[in-house]
């Protein structure tokens, strides 16, 4: 049985300043989502130990379309085959609303689960559960809500903290390549749409360019690498971006500051024929 002292966690974060509130509590509502496009800032292959960030929570309209059509964000961990990940997801089909939903995943070779549909993350919490709505949210000029998604590897396991309750960790033995340490760390925006129907929003529905008070970001980003035992800004030299779709989603440089990294991302989504972006 695993077992730690909430003490032991290499758990940091910075106290809530100006619009900044972070979100400690979440109502109870399960449901699986997937990973879609990316906007994302990724690590170069090293060997990494854990990430906690910062994560601005949105509920963008998604307009109307066939599924899958979903939009979110996430801090991916990952080695090889094996990949775990956390954050926040957007769903009508998979929902039945248009709420943000806490989302937790793992993947190895072909084997795949979302929240606890199936056996493999161990759940210790009574409060905070995968699937749940996340509640209140973000607004455009207004005050930003933000979850603080802290993994990191203990012993043999992958710990999962939701601010700063321990929320449960998935065994070593669920994974092939992510045994040991991680070899890369990716924190994204997602979305997705069915084949020929226009791209939904990202984030916000802004663009990077609109800055924070309209954009979604991440910040305080930090990462455990194999020689420390703490959290620590990851190197810029490290970090590179990535877009699959740029000319529907962008995402901002990334800026290194004493509390972590941090950048903006997101759009309003696309037509897959003409690129024309979609505003609301």
């Amino acid at each position: 049985m695993f077992q730690m002292q909430p003490g032991s966690f290499p758990y940091s974060t910075n106290d809530a300043k100006g619009s900044k509130i972070y979100i400690s509590s979440i109502d109870m509502c399960k449901i699986e989502c997937p990973y879609g496009t990316m906007a994302a800032v990724e690590t170069e292959p090293s060997t990494f130990y854990g990430s906690q960030s910062s994560i601005s929570v949105w509920e963008p309209y998604l307009c109307t379309g066939r599924p899958p059509r979903y939009t979110g964000a996430v801090v991916v961990i990952q080695n090889g085959q094996s990949r775990i990940g956390a954050g926040w997801y957007v769903d009508p089909d998979m929902y039945g609303d248009n709420h943000a939903h806490f989302e937790i995943a793992w993947t190895n070779k072909d084997k795949s689960c979302t929240n606890l549909r199936c056996a493999g993350f161990i759940q210790l919490s009574n409060r905070i559960v995968p699937g749940a709505v996340l509640k209140p949210i973000s607004t455009i000029d207004g005050k930003k809500y933000l979850i603080i998604i802290s993994i990191f590897k203990i012993w043999d396991v992958w710990v999962l903290l939701f601010g700063e309750e321990l929320v449960g960790y998935w065994p070593g033995e669920l994974f092939t390549d992510l045994s040991g340490a991680a070899n890369m760390i990716g924190w994204m925006g997602v979305a997705s749409a069915a084949t020929g129907e226009p791209f939904p929003p990202m984030g916000s529905g802004y663009s990077p360019d609109e800055g924070e008070g309209r954009a979604a970001f991440f910040i305080d980003v930090n990462v455990i690498y194999s020689s420390t035992s703490k959290f620590v800004s990851p190197n810029l030299s490290e970090i590179f971006t990535r877009t699959t779709n740029p000319n529907c989603y962008q995402v901002g440089r990334p800026s290194s500051y004493d509390s972590g990294l941090h950048f903006l991302f997101g759009g309003a989504g696309c037509s897959p024929k003409n690129d024309t972006h979609i505003y609301h």
